[in-house]
């Protein structure tokens, strides 16, 4: 996995899943107060069969884990009118970004979910809104996740 940046599903390597938990919990402690990394940990174990949930990795030239994404049913948003599935959990080290591990995790899970057949993907997010726009996500709604503002954001499958 040397030469260059690449995306893949979740490998099996306990020290790769630990170190992205404990990326994923210090990312989203302030919003998910009751995960921890054995949370992320748990999600991870459910992860790489036939469905969801669905756990991509990029890697920088070396082979190192530079970021992580989910594909997911639900991702926790109360009140939520959209069926789903969920792009969670993207996330790239901040040392590592703007080398485009977000874009390829990304469409890693878009092709993930086209797959599986579904016609419309969700997101939310409270600081990225025009970096999805860029990619052809649109805007659905405001809502607020413990108090927070997140902008609910889908990407039609069909037409990509």
């Amino acid at each position: 996995m040397t030469g260059s940046r690449t995306v893949a599903p979740l490998p099996a390597d306990s020290v790769i899943r630990r170190t992205l938990a404990e990326w994923s919990w210090e990312a989203w402690a302030d919003l998910f107060p009751d995960d921890d990394v054995d949370a992320y940990l748990a999600l991870y174990a459910q992860a790489g069969g036939a469905g969801l949930p669905r756990v991509w990795v990029s890697f920088d030239e070396l082979g190192r884990p530079t970021g992580t994404a989910s594909l997911v049913e639900d991702d926790d948003l109360p009140d939520a009118m959209e069926q789903g599935p969920w792009l969670a959990a993207v996330w790239v080290h901040p040392d590592h970004r703007r080398h485009g591990d977000g874009t390829r995790l990304v469409a890693a899970a878009t092709a993930t979910a086209r797959t599986l057949g579904h016609a419309m993907l969700y997101l939310y997010t409270h600081d990225a809104v025009g970096w999805y726009e860029r990619a052809g996500w649109m805007t659905l709604r405001e809502a607020n996740l413990r108090s927070r503002p997140v902008t609910v954001m889908a990407l039609e499958l069909t037409t990509i």
